[in-house]
């Protein structure tokens, strides 16, 4: 599907994937929006905030829009993981931490339960459905089945980077075949070892760790960032304009927040 998007003139999968970022960073945005110090943006803006509030709100329904239409279940369900810190979270204490892992376990135990039902419930609607026959390839690997689907194409190629990081622990291999190519951080601890694969994962979780240090009047949005950033380039490769989200972006909507805590603390 992100194919036909791009030959759409609409963009692929790089824009997928960095919208699946800017996605928590729009919600808080919008969450916070009155926190948004504007002194430093254009009058036209500062002056028309609701313009701007519009604004948000559109490229968030639009950005929705396209990664369901996309049809990329791992940027939805990284999506999902990700809005509802930056929609729900303020601070973090310890009841926060006991009632998430609480409701986490509930939904598994349904899960199990109720997987089964709700599979054919949807298989009876409709025998054609991208995500369910991604959800059916996945189910089947898990319960013992057979898998023939992107899912054990995927677990093969993290396999592959994994023999061969074992393999090559301190160095990493210099034959490129070896490598999985669909995980930046596996296919990174296989090409050039332990500590560069270790280095490009603090490089890519840095600035969300920062700022989540930092905001302590709201840390959903860096904690956002942080699950996103640890999970999708563990299961995928990560691309350029990604960076884009997470270097830019991010610091800057977090930079806009910042301001309005420290003016609020001078008055």
């Amino acid at each position: 599907m992100a194919a036909e998007l791009s030959s759409q003139g609409v963009g692929g999968y790089g824009l997928i994937y960095s919208v699946m970022l800017l996605l928590p960073i729009l919600v808080s945005s919008i969450r916070n929006f009155k926190k948004i110090d504007l002194t430093k943006l254009r009058s036209i803006i500062k002056s028309h905030s609701a313009i701007l509030l519009i604004l948000l709100l559109t490229n968030l329904v639009m950005g929705i829009l396209l990664i369901i239409y996309a049809g990329y279940s791992i940027a939805i369900i990284i999506v999902v993981l990700s809005i509802a810190p930056a929609l729900l979270i303020n601070r973090i204490n310890s009841k926060q931490i006991l009632l998430s892992i609480i409701i986490l376990t509930v939904a598994f135990v349904v899960m199990q339960i109720f997987l089964d039902d709700v599979i054919g419930l949807i298989n009876d609607k409709s025998t054609t459905s991208l995500y369910l026959n991604k959800i059916s390839d996945i189910y089947d690997t898990v319960h013992g089945g057979k898998s023939a689907g992107t899912f054990a194409d995927r677990s093969e190629r993290y396999y592959v980077s994994l023999f061969e990081f074992f393999k090559y622990p301190i160095f990493g291999t210099s034959n490129l075949n070896n490598i999985g190519g669909h995980s930046t951080y596996l296919d990174g601890f296989a090409r050039f070892g332990f500590l560069a694969g270790l280095s490009l994962i603090l490089l890519l979780t840095y600035v969300p760790f920062r700022f989540f240090r930092i905001m302590r009047f709201d840390m959903g949005l860096p904690l956002s960032v942080i699950i996103t950033a640890l999970i999708f380039p563990l299961i995928n490769t990560v691309p350029a304009s990604f960076g884009v989200m997470l270097f830019i972006v991010f610091p800057v909507t977090c930079g806009l927040l910042l301001n309005y805590s420290e003016n609020s603390k001078t008055r």
